[in-house]
């Protein structure tokens, strides 16, 4: 890897949040400048101060190790003792006032925090790390026209090997290496969320557009959408990522307010959602939200399409009532503790989510978002802004005003999400060719009978009794000793 591939790259991993590589790798570069230092540019110092630094190099050394097996510290201590800075002046005659700033202890300290304890990096170190690398680069002539192309890394380094895979913007490495996703399309009575979550899924690990890792994508739609198994990925996404990663959470499929005679609990439905037992067989607001705090990445994104039209099925439990909310209310303090926590809803409160072709209206903007369209910046990346606000432009215009998608947020920056062309610029374009058709009007979508709802039912002091395998779908469901169903029609499937 030449120097200026180096260089991109470090740029890169800082772009997308990737702090900790940014400061293993610039501790890294510092410790190998300034080897290169003492090796290479002693000859432009003058005699007695260059006699003086090879004095301090074998007294440092105890004359038997040269520069080359020194660690950080002793570098730093060279440099110190030596008076190098002074006498690079009087041999340049450059201004050194932005190199004389620079600690050098907090460097050796920094550099035994990431690469000895292994700690994270935050935002601000890596970018004193950084400026830190840029300075001693520029100050001693080591990062020239000449020598930006010349191998700054022994040959045969793992780094020297991955050099010559080279993509656009990012010339090391095309794929999107701290992107992490949790994909769910529930399915059943919403076979539409199965497409949505799918074209996601294929658009996040397209290696030509946002190149997630494919092993860093967890996918589960239908049968395998249930609630065990949405838990058992977010306890992997709590125990796989760490504070350089980001973490997508996209879920489609019934999100309901559950009011009873115990109190009112907000869910997600997943798939084999069971309404007599609820509390056990969906996901609550609160335990999603939990879930969501223990994943340790700065940059979490929460994508929630959760108002189709339709019902839940058989409410079995007396005085249970549901009505459709877009968002667990739990979730909102979360957004309030840190700067990268950010949700996007499908709609507000009172809305439906519209389907279509090739997908939903709120899932098509966000693939056309995640492809490079609406992008504020034309630099190869994905930005939060970019997704919710091209989503907020068109899923309006496409609904004829019917549905708004709502960004939810505290104090997040506006971070990278993804590329939109695996590093490049210039985008690829959009995955399909048709053209893309909204409904009308939210229906109930078909779907096959399911478990759940092929029971017969009565419920309350009178005799109502629903039998064989259709849906019950509506807005607002209310099960109770008046057995009434649904703000509207009850309607059988």
């Amino acid at each position: 890897m030449n120097l200026n591939q180096k260089l991109h790259f470090i740029e890169h991993n800082l772009e997308i949040g990737g702090y900790t590589i940014v400061a293993k790798e610039c501790v890294g570069l510092i410790e190998q400048a300034l080897r290169q230092l003492f090796r290479d540019q002693l000859t432009r110092l003058t005699e007695q101060d260059r006699l003086k630094v090879q004095e301090a190099e074998r007294s440092f050394g105890k004359g038997e190790k040269g520069v080359e097996r020194f660690t950080m510290g002793q570098l730093v201590n060279l440099f110190r003792t030596a008076h190098f800075l002074e006498a690079w002046e009087r041999a340049s005659g450059k201004d050194l006032s932005e190199l004389r700033v620079i600690n050098l202890d907090e460097l050796t300290k920094l550099r035994n925090h990431f690469i000895h304890d292994n700690r994270e990096a935050t935002r601000a170190e890596a970018e004193f790390l950084f400026n830190c690398a840029r300075v001693i680069l520029e100050t001693f002539d080591l990062f020239t026209p000449e020598n930006a192309q010349e191998p700054f890394l022994p040959e045969g380094s793992p780094e020297q090997r991955g050099a010559g895979n080279v993509s656009g913007k990012n010339p090391l490495n095309p794929v999107f290496t701290p992107g992490h996703a949790l994909i769910i399309g529930v399915g059943a009575d919403l076979p539409d969320t199965v497409n949505d979550a799918l074209g996601l899924a294929e658009i996040l690990r397209d290696p030509e557009r946002c190149a997630y890792p494919p092993a860093q994508l967890t996918v589960l739609t239908g049968e395998q959408a249930t609630r065990a198994a949405m838990l058992a990925a977010l306890e992997s996404l709590a125990q796989t990522t760490n504070t350089d990663a980001t973490v997508l959470i996209y879920f489609s499929g019934h999100g309901y307010q559950a009011i009873s005679p115990t109190g009112e609990v907000y869910y997600l439905m997943p798939y084999g959602y069971d309404l007599r037992w609820l509390y056990k067989t969906a996901l609550s607001g609160a335990e999603f939200t939990e879930k969501l705090k223990a994943i340790p990445a700065r940059k979490l994104l929460v994508l929630l399409d959760c108002c189709h039209a339709g019902g839940v099925g058989d409410a079995k439990s007396p005085g249970l009532s549901l009505t459709k909310k877009p968002l667990p209310p739990e979730v909102l303090p979360l957004l309030a503790e840190g700067t990268g926590r950010v949700l996007i809803a499908s709609s507000t409160e009172n809305e439906l989510s519209f389907a279509g072709k090739p997908y939903s209206a709120f899932t098509l903007a966000l693939i056309e978002a995640f492809c490079g369209k609406g992008a504020a910046k034309q630099d190869g990346y994905v930005r939060v802004a970019d997704l919710a606000l091209h989503a907020r432009e068109v899923v309006p215009g496409r609904t004829k005003g019917q549905q708004h998608p709502i960004l939810h947020f505290e104090h997040a920056d506006n971070f990278v999400l993804a590329y939109y062309a695996a590093g490049d610029t210039q985008p690829k374009g959009l995955p399909f060719t048709e053209t893309p058709e909204v409904e009308t009007i939210p229906q109930p979508q078909a779907a096959a009978p399911t478990n759940s709802l092929q029971n017969a039912i009565s419920t309350g002091g009178g005799d109502i009794s629903i039998t064989g395998s259709g849906n019950i779908v509506g807005g607002n469901i209310s099960i109770g000793n008046n057995n009434i169903l649904g703000r509207g029609n009850v309607k059988r499937k």
